[in-house]
């Protein structure tokens, strides 16, 4: 008797936490908001790394003498996400809301989850890789800034 009493408040125990974990208010609790100077800090070092990160990758594909399609997907891909980047700070800028400016950081987003999959597969020396690592971490944090989905691990 002892014994059912015991697993059935283990069972309730478990269950009574698996509820509270997946609940919205602890979602809540987790996120925080972010500040009108902190994205901007987010926005501007995630766009100072793509640029760097858009140089080497220039740099590390037009040392080859054959580019392959492969490495001109690359290419374009970071340039667009460039390009993309650049777009967010300009409409960040215009915004007083920085909150208006989730369609424009989701397409961000999304762009450089093409990246990724092009970076997972491309040979690269490891300054690019490290950069693109750094950019990721960048990208990650804007997306948890606006609650979007995260780019790769």
């Amino acid at each position: 008797m002892r014994n059912r009493i015991l697993k059935s408040l283990a069972i309730l125990a478990a269950c009574t936490s698996v509820l509270i974990l997946t609940t919205p208010g602890y979602a809540q609790f987790r996120s925080r908001d972010y500040s009108r100077w902190e994205v901007d800090r987010l926005i501007r070092q995630a766009q100072f790394r793509s640029d760097r990160f858009a140089a080497m990758i220039d740099s590390s594909l037009g040392t080859d003498l054959e580019e392959s399609s492969s490495d001109d997907r690359l290419s374009m891909r970071t340039r667009n996400l460039e390009r993309q980047l650049d777009i967010v700070r300009q409409a960040f800028n215009e915004t007083r809301d920085f909150r208006d400016v989730r369609s424009e950081v989701s397409t961000a987003l999304n762009m450089a989850r093409r990246v990724d999959y092009q970076m997972r597969r491309a040979n690269l020396d490891s300054a690019t890789e490290r950069q693109w690592t750094m950019l990721r971490s960048d990208l990650n944090q804007l997306a948890r800034a606006f609650d979007l989905p995260s780019i790769g691990y």
